[in-house]
């Protein structure tokens, strides 16, 4: 009997050190939202810097320069001089392959706005969590923005030179100036702060989920969401020409960004490009391409649609964007899109590329 009677003291005593750690022990504070809100140009520009600051690159060490893509290219994709449709991901892998290697807390929080949020693309499945608690969230405020466990896959100088300098990867390089190399890329697991009314309410509706984490601080209206996967953040990319002097050895230097414009004027001309899967029947683009023509005749399709392999299209079709000042042909390509039955989000792409230019990326096949 004696044992009994400890045994339910122990459990009494269990009981009363819960319920205070669980209501009095101070929470994890969930760091305010910062006055500053980004742009996606400055929030890129930031990005960029803390990569150049601890790997070198950018202008400085003329090497590569750093790029938010709303896509993952592997280490090695190779591309021409003159669009951002992969020519192969093998072709410039180097043997053996760099390693993904841990870059600690590389990036600190960042302020951006939903717009800008939706936008890049980043954290896709907790910002979807976020902006979905339309009773919650106040889109017009900011999101605190961080990115934790970062690792970086990287090419040494090394490899380069070995694949730029023979090969399928060097003669291809050698035949198209201009050409373009993702030599490396980072990745890491995205965590949005977002100002919510009822922070328990939210938990608790979006916790169910599992593909995201959620905590709340009660205190402070704050709840932080969190994918559980890692993706990619930003790649490194470098391009090569032929040497001034006439040598054999090419000469690497970062992408021309893309110039500051002016905002599109009323009468601009969207030229717009088109990107299936692959393992769809070839008129399947055709006919989007052809309906897009038809209800926007003032644009410019592009009846030939490129093919891409499954994995490297989007499970919801997307309006890719270059330029700040071309936000609003890429919504109205999205309204043409939406009356001919085709949902797509608007996606800024942080490479150079002609004014006015969009592209369309259709959905992945659907599992069979």
């Amino acid at each position: 009997m004696g044992k009994l009677y400890r045994g339910a003291a122990l459990l009494l005593v269990l009981a009363v050190v819960f319920f205070v750690v669980h209501h009095f022990w101070p929470r994890k504070s969930i760091d305010p939202i910062a006055s500053e809100i980004l742009d996606f140009d400055t929030f890129q520009a930031r990005l960029a810097e803390q990569v150049t600051n601890k790997f070198g690159g950018g202008p400085a060490n003329k090497h590569f320069s750093v790029a938010v893509v709303p896509m993952n290219f592997e280490v090695g994709t190779l591309f021409n001089e003159s669009d951002w449709i992969p020519v192969s991901s093998t072709v410039c892998l180097p043997k053996p392959t760099p390693e993904a290697r841990s870059a600690g807390h590389l990036f600190p929080s960042y302020s951006v706005s939903s717009a800008t949020a939706l936008q890049a693309s980043l954290g896709s499945a907790a910002l979807q969590k976020v902006t979905s608690a339309t009773a919650g969230v106040s889109h017009n405020a900011g999101f605190n923005y961080s990115i934790d466990e970062v690792a970086a896959t990287i090419m040494d100088d090394e490899s380069v030179d070995q694949v730029t300098s023979s090969g399928p990867c060097g003669k291809y390089i050698a035949s198209h100036p201009g050409a373009r190399l993702v030599r490396g890329a980072l990745s890491g697991k995205i965590t949005f702060v977002a100002s919510v009314d009822d922070p328990a309410s939210f938990k608790a509706q979006f916790s169910k989920l599992g593909d995201v984490s959620i905590e709340d601080d009660p205190g402070k209206q704050k709840v932080a969401v969190s994918d559980k996967q890692s993706e990619q953040i930003v790649v490194l990319l470098t391009q090569f020409e032929p040497s001034p002097t006439g040598s054999a050895q090419l000469v690497q230097h970062p992408i021309t960004p893309a110039p500051s414009r002016d905002p599109a004027s009323t009468g601009a001309v969207a030229h717009i490009y088109l990107q299936q899967d692959a393992s769809l029947p070839p008129g399947a683009g055709a006919k989007v391409a052809a309906a897009l023509q038809a209800a926007w005749p003032k644009a410019k399709v592009e009846t030939k649609v490129e093919r891409v392999q499954s994995q490297k299209m989007p499970s919801t079709a997307q309006i890719r964007f270059f330029n700040a000042a071309d936000v609003e042909l890429a919504n109205k390509c999205q309204n043409f899109l939406k009356a001919a039955n085709v949902g797509a989000n608007v996606v800024r792409v942080g490479l150079p590329a002609p004014s006015h230019q969009l592209e369309v990326w259709l959905p992945r096949a659907q599992a069979q």
